[in-house]
């Protein structure tokens, strides 16, 4: 009788051994399938990212710096600069969202797309840029959302 009771016990243990063990697979899994997605995302961005820092060439602080104080002696290779830099900063901010769609991942993008697109419309050519791409209807809507909170606050 005492064997037959400690087979059951051994039996239902078991059974709870192989059901935990297959919920830790499935959370494995799980956490797997967010970090390959949280790298795809990565990977499609930094993609863009590195065209876009090509573009931005080794000159580009002297760029920066006619941007903000002689903006009007802007060539037209500076200007084509300066908007990639533009579409950086705002790859930068879309990559951070992507990260946080894909999985739990905690970041705080919306700071950083303050940040950026402070960044971006800090110069009268990132300026005219956001006029531009927004009366073209090339924005999303968080990026103009942020913009005009950005504007309407100084």
């Amino acid at each position: 009788m005492n064997t037959q009771i400690l087979t059951s016990w051994i039996q239902v243990l078991t059974g709870i051994a192989v059901l935990l063990g297959l919920g830790l697979v499935v959370w494995e899994l799980q956490q797997t399938r967010d970090l390959v997605r949280a790298q795809l995302v990565n990977d499609g961005f930094l993609s863009i990212s590195d065209t876009q820092r090509t573009f931005l060439g080794e000159s580009f602080a002297s760029t920066y710096a006619r941007a903000c104080f002689q903006p009007e002696d802007l060539t037209d290779a500076e200007l084509f600069q300066m908007t990639m830099y533009g579409n950086h900063l705002k790859n930068e901010v879309a990559r951070s969202r992507g990260y946080r769609e894909v999985g739990d991942h905690n970041n705080d993008w919306e700071e950083l797309a303050r940040g950026n697109i402070s960044l971006w419309l800090s110069t009268k050519v990132g300026r005219a840029d956001y006029a531009d791409s927004k009366s073209s209807d090339r924005l999303r809507s968080w990026v103009m959302e942020i913009a005009e909170d950005l504007i309407a606050k100084g």
